[in-house]
């Protein structure tokens, strides 16, 4: 690497989110829920659980559309969606929801080792 790359790495500083609406919702509650985390838990650990909930649904999808060519033809007898699309849709979301807390835990890891 160049000096100049070296020294870009060097000067480099994480700065947290607020670039979007969603970033100024979900912040507040990453960094609440950050504080029951121990601060000797590795934050790489946090995404790999999050990664666990991933899993999960494809494990899910898997299993119950082998296939993978959507549900059978026929009424629907429920009123709201197929409840192994939403469980799918729900461990994406932990999945997404732990990304966010291990970028908490990084900032609040990184501001205590002072």
């Amino acid at each position: 690497m160049s000096s100049r790359a070296l020294k870009g790495l060097r000067d480099y500083k994480y700065v947290a989110g607020g670039y979007t609406f969603l970033d100024r919702v979900h912040t507040p509650y990453w960094n609440k829920i950050v504080e029951y985390f121990p601060l000797w838990l590795a934050p790489n650990l946090i995404t790999l659980i999050g990664t666990g909930w991933l899993v999960l649904a494809y494990f899910v999808t898997s299993t119950f559309l082998p296939d993978l060519k959507g549900l059978p033809e026929g009424p629907r007898p429920l009123p709201f969606p197929e409840p192994r699309c939403t469980a799918c849709s729900g461990t994406h979301s932990q999945c997404r929801c732990c990304r966010g807390i291990e970028a908490e835990s990084l900032l609040r890891g990184s501001s205590t080792a002072v």
